[in-house]
């Protein structure tokens, strides 16, 4: 049975704000003014807050130059940035009138020391939330949503607490569009995480293999194969691509270092892109968006090693929603947001302990955001970046923990992260709102902090 915390039963984060369309505005919130983007008259909403799903791509690589001059980037104490163009990068309009977002995947690799990196918009000053973490010896990727700025650039800021060098890789998946776009996409629908493979239960992927994945129609089953939930993706053609978190467990014996990759259709010599980079007897998740193949599935590659792959399906993109609605309009913030950090006081200064929840009430928050003088509405989930960081290890206890970010009040058999000792680990979440606006957090053992930096939120009629 899982134990709600009573001392941080309920916790009221502060003010943020969204982004649905073009002209700027300023609203006066906690913490003083934030800068956002207006909403404009639902009948003229037309394709804003639209997700168009792309092939995956790679448009930065610091290591051979794509997007970027080549080479290591510094990392620095007081941080260190480069710019590089996402507005008319793979397959993205180059018309910023058309754009509110980009949605991508960050890699790093060949660190010389520990840190994190925050992508922000060109060429403001860097925001306080981080995209991802990483440490010497492994590559890591996280999804982000990103926000163009000047020239359509992005502001990538390397800081870390000793000086060193790193590489950036970054993989676009798709953009949501503003209400000037011409063309349609799809709108995102949350749904409750549901367990969509788990090789552990079956066979595990060997190196350079291929798994075919139902998407549409396809059902949740628990740990003995018995179906929990039907079509929890809908079997129609309307359904345009799917988001997953994936994770990829490498602790079988001899294991090596190696990567995964979630296409539409099967590609002769290996994809190009990646969505998850393993080190030997690591654990790791990702967010993941997919674009759904003719027949309804996709294809999940591994390249080397002999892994476990556990699939768990957050949302799904669905095409063909009247426009006059607002249900699944994404609106993304001008930049991510820190709204809540467990190690600090005026969120209680202390981890989350062993097999133990606690819900965060959101209601304040969504009835307190305005855009250009309007309530934002009815919202549907959360988009944004948990990070869990300072786990500590009980005795004799697992030396690992995984922590799930759910709406309650049943804990799903899915996670969001997974960590050990010395670690900290950023993972995008998609995380649907209870009925009472609030979210839960899970940690399974030991005692761990987390914070969470909010990027977008997910609208409802």
């Amino acid at each position: 049975m899982v134990s709600e915390t009573p001392r941080r039963a309920r916790r009221y984060v502060v003010f943020v704000a969204a982004a649905m369309a073009l002209a700027t505005a300023t609203l006066t919130a906690t913490g003083g003014p934030v800068a956002v983007r207006a909403q404009i008259a639902p009948s003229e909403l037309g394709a804003a807050g639209e997700m168009h799903v792309l092939e995956p791509s790679r448009i930065v690589d610091t290591r051979t130059g794509i997007g970027v001059a080549a080479g290591p980037r510094p990392v620095r104490l007081t941080g260190r940035s480069f710019d590089a163009r996402v507005l008319g990068a793979g397959g993205v309009p180059s018309n910023p009138d058309r754009v509110l977002a980009v949605l991508a995947n960050i890699t790093v690799t060949d660190a010389t020391v520990p840190g994190y990196v925050t992508a922000s918009p060109c060429c403001g000053e860097p925001v306080t939330a981080s995209n991802i973490n990483f440490n010497p010896g492994r590559t890591v990727a996280n999804m982000a949503l990103l926000l163009p700025g000047d020239e359509g650039k992005v502001r990538f800021t390397l800081a870390g607490p000793s000086q060193g060098t790193a590489q950036v890789i970054v993989d676009v998946f798709g953009w949501v569009s503003s209400s000037e776009n011409p063309v349609r996409g799809s709108r995102l629908v949350p749904v409750t995480p549901g367990r969509l493979l788990d090789t552990r239960r079956t066979e595990p992927l060997g190196p350079r293999t291929w798994r075919r994945i139902n998407i549409r129609g396809a059902d949740v089953v628990d740990a003995n194969g018995v179906v929990v939930v039907r079509d929890i993706v809908p079997a129609s053609t309307n359904v345009t691509a799917v988001m997953l978190n994936v994770t990829g467990i490498n602790e079988r014996p001899g294991s090596q270092g190696t990567w995964m990759s979630l296409v539409p259709t099967r590609v002769a010599g290996g994809p190009s892109t990646s969505n998850l980079n393993l080190s030997a007897s690591q654990v790791r998740g990702n967010l993941v968006v997919v674009p759904i193949g003719a027949d309804g599935r996709i294809f999940l590659y591994n390249d080397s090693s002999t892994v476990d792959a556990v699939i768990d399906v957050v949302g799904y993109f669905e095409a063909g929603v009247p426009v006059a609605t607002r249900a699944g309009r994404l609106q993304p913030m001008l930049a991510p947001f820190r709204v809540f950090d467990t190690r600090q006081p005026e969120f209680g200064s202390s981890r989350l302990g062993s097999n133990q929840a606690e819900p965060w009430d959101f209601a304040p928050v969504i009835a307190s955001t305005t855009v250009d003088g309007l309530p934002i509405g009815v919202v549907k989930a959360l988009l944004g970046n948990l990070t869990a960081t300072s786990f500590e290890r009980q005795r004799g206890g697992p030396a690992t923990t995984y922590l799930t970010m759910y709406p309650g009040p049943a804990l799903p058999d899915t996670s969001n992260i997974n960590l050990g000792v010395g670690e900290d680990v950023a993972n995008l979440a998609l995380a649907p709102l209870a009925p009472d606006l609030t979210l839960r957090v899970f940690n399974a053992a030991g005692s761990v902090h987390y914070l969470y930096d909010l990027s977008a939120m997910v609208l409802a009629d």
